[in-house]
């Protein structure tokens, strides 16, 4: 069985975010409110008891505050992207000087892609999604070294995480786009409205769960399902769909 994490490692957003985001089309982004955002999501983090661990930022990656990409945790166990852009190899050196201690180190190596947005854990299983993030070799390590678990592989263009999460009890919290995942067949869902799809990529911490702020719909869902749900507004943080487990790397 999964344990619930107990730290939470976090890297503040670089000056050079801007040119992720508003590469997207958005018409304004504010380093400063992302910044402010970013602290108020370590806060929130550590009032649900996790201990914060915060990385200095990483100006030379603009994405280096999705820290949630580079290394798929699990079981005290950690195994580190290799990244398919190589603008962000490099990401993984501090993050690993700050679970070294705490998590078994292991490093995806060529020919494998592999990126941790792809991978999702449950108690016995794992599952990744396929695209020019995570090939089949980049699969086949992460079957190596989390061995023991259950390890199927679909096709997702976009980050598998950020389609489903895992929830306790055997249901997944999931996007309504989901119908070329069959996996999810075998569970019960429960499916995220369409304009509130960035709550499937959600943090859980046993039946507590945070998700964003402009949510509603998706509060009231799993409530009714006797969860504990917290909110928290990052909008200048999100890219490219992401969710809150984008944004830290949980361990403990």
């Amino acid at each position: 069985m999964l344990d619930i994490p107990e730290i939470a490692v976090l890297r503040p957003p670089p000056h050079r975010m801007e040119r992720v985001l508003l590469d997207e089309h958005r018409p304004s982004w504010s380093w400063e409110r992302a910044v402010e955002q970013h602290a108020a999501f370590a806060t929130c983090l550590k009032s649900l008891g996790l201990t914060i661990i915060e990385m200095k930022p990483l100006e030379r990656c603009p994405q280096s505050a999705f820290v949630g990409d580079v290394a798929s945790i699990a079981l005290d166990r950690a195994l580190f992207s290799r990244f398919y852009d190589p603008k962000r190899r490099g990401e993984e050196i501090d993050l690993e000087e700050a679970i070294g201690k705490i998590c078994a180190i292991g490093h995806a190596e060529s020919p494998a892609k592999l990126f941790a947005g792809d991978v999702i854990f449950s108690d016995f299983a794992i599952w990744i999604g396929l695209s020019q993030r995570t090939n089949e070799q980049g699969a086949a390590q992460v079957a190596e070294f989390f061995a023991g678990y259950d390890v199927q592989t679909v096709p997702s263009e976009i980050p598998l995480r950020s389609r489903a999460t895992y929830l306790e009890g055997g249901r997944f919290l999931a996007r309504a786009d989901t119908d070329d995942l069959p996996f999810l067949e075998d569970y019960e869902v429960l499916e995220v409205p369409p304009e509130e799809g960035v709550a499937a990529e959600a943090i859980v911490l046993g039946r507590r769960l945070l998700i964003p702020a402009g949510c509603p719909e998706t509060v009231s869902l799993l409530e009714s399902h006797d969860f504990e749900v917290r909110s928290v507004d990052v909008i200048d943080l999100f890219a490219s769909g992401r969710g809150l487990a984008a944004l830290c790397a949980l361990t403990g």
